[in-house]
């Protein structure tokens, strides 16, 4: 069973998407990220059953100085509670 994140992405016109619209969406989870409108997050698309985007970008924990921890990057396995 191939299980999201660990299987390839598919190329977005195979599912029916249009990859201009995908990468908007992906420049604005970018830009916010910029922008710091949050430490860090992950974008995942998945349409008929297929992975079409898996982005990650920033930290996932210890960006907080209070936290007491080294931060953790956010990457395709991350966990967000």
């Amino acid at each position: 069973m191939g299980a999201f994140p660990y299987e390839g992405p598919v190329e977005p016109a195979s599912v029916g998407m249009d990859s201009r619209k995908l990468e908007q969406a992906v420049t604005l989870f970018r830009s916010q990220y910029g922008r710091y409108v949050f430490p860090g997050g992950q974008l995942s698309v998945r349409r008929r059953g297929k992975a079409v985007l898996n982005e990650v970008i920033g930290t996932a924990r210890g960006w907080r100085k209070n936290e007491g921890i080294l931060p953790v990057e956010v990457r395709p396995e991350t966990p967000f509670p």
